[in-house]
């Protein structure tokens, strides 16, 4: 299979590193180099859910960036097509709840070109501690979301298979499946 789809963040330092993504089903395919850019999130709780179209502040935010929105009361395809709306490059989904790897994301809108992830709570927390010295239209978060082509799909950095092992148990899905991110 093509590489293991992955989030580099490079600036600023204390939050620098690669981050594990769920890719989503619509939207734009994740490839190699991937897109580079700054990572904006919305400016409110209730905005960060991109539920509705994007304020003409949030919209001048996100215009360019990677947009950081929650996972929340909305499809990920209203998500997604309301910051490309607003001139987003792409997109990340911090979830709501804990757990890793991150899933992918359902959903289907043809008319959606941008690519989405889904990032796990507590990576999406990180990431979100480090943007509140933010300005209202750069954060100095920079990264890259795409493949790494070194890695194959469901496999570690050595090539040996992932399993999925989620821990509480899930009727169907304990240790007898691939990683979910294959």
């Amino acid at each position: 299979l093509g590489g293991t789809p992955r989030l580099v963040v490079t600036a600023p330092a204390s939050v620098a590193g690669t981050y594990q993504v769920g890719v989503a089903q619509f939207g734009a395919a994740l490839n190699s180099p991937g897109i580079t850019g700054e990572v904006m999130p919305l400016d409110d709780t209730a905005a960060s859910q991109a539920c509705t179209a994007l304020n003409t502040l949030n919209a001048a935010a996100v215009a360019g960036k990677i947009a950081l929105l929650d996972r929340g009361t909305c499809g990920f395809t209203v998500k997604v097509k309301n910051a490309q709306n607003a001139g987003a490059i792409a997109v990340l989904i911090a979830d709501n709840v804990p757990g890793s790897p991150p899933a992918g994301i359902t959903g289907t809108d043809p008319s959606i070109t941008i690519p989405a992830v889904r990032i796990t709570q507590a990576d999406g927390a990180t990431l979100r501690a480090a943007l509140k010295t933010r300005s209202r239209l750069h954060s100095g978060m920079s990264a890259n979301l795409g493949l790494n082509l070194a890695i194959r799909a469901g496999a570690d950095a050595s090539n040996r298979p992932l399993l999925f092992t989620p821990n509480p148990f899930q009727s169907g899905s304990s240790v007898s499946h691939y990683d979910t991110t294959a």
